[in-house]
């Protein structure tokens, strides 16, 4: 099947959720929308995910890039017909490698992850195309769920995922990723 109409019936099957902030609530109709009418080929184009999930080429990505080791720039993607990095990669990228200087160890070492807002899924590319092969768990709203697996179908060969496990299920993790998310949650 392809891509473009699996993941319209996937998020066309997700029952709407009228509870919750009523931004978050929008972006997921308007992602729905968009998938609706567009291929998904081109979801950095959607309006929600350039407002949501995107750093674009800001100042401090060029600083992060100086930061980072010359072994992760095989994980950055490039930005539309260039030969420059995207911003978006940089920029988790450098938090990964926050993350490895902080533990003191490989993120390919660390056994579960767990993600609370996991974007479209670059994060969770970019912790295997380092070498993790452990547990990798996203707590996310089903529609980003649904577009994140695509992402992450569509990039990796082979990874382990699951999205929104019961929280028992993750109740000791090596490291929780929450980029921006924990700020833009409820209490």
């Amino acid at each position: 099947m392809d891509a473009t109409i699996k993941v319209r019936h996937a998020m066309a099957s997700i029952r709407p959720n009228v509870s919750g902030h009523p931004f978050w609530i929008q972006c997921r109709r308007e992602l729905v929308r968009w998938v609706q009418v567009n291929q998904i080929e081109d979801f950095r184009d959607c309006p929600i995910i350039m407002q949501t999930m995107n750093v674009g080429q800001g100042g401090y990505t060029d600083i992060e890039l100086e930061q980072l080791p010359e072994s992760y720039h095989h994980i950055l993607h490039k930005y539309k017909d260039t030969d420059d990095f995207s911003g978006n990669s940089i920029h988790h990228a450098y938090h990964i490698y926050q993350y490895e200087l902080r533990a003191g160890r490989s993120i390919a070492d660390f056994d579960v992850i767990v993600e609370f807002g996991g974007g479209f899924g670059e994060t969770c590319r970019m912790v295997h195309e380092l070498g993790f092969t452990g547990q990798y768990y996203i707590f996310d709203f089903p529609e980003f769920a649904v577009l994140q697996e695509y992402y992450l179908d569509t990039h990796l060969d082979d990874y382990k995922c699951v999205w929104n496990a019961d929280m028992e299920t993750v109740a000791e993790c090596d490291l929780l990723i929450a980029e921006w998310s924990l700020s833009e949650a409820p209490e």
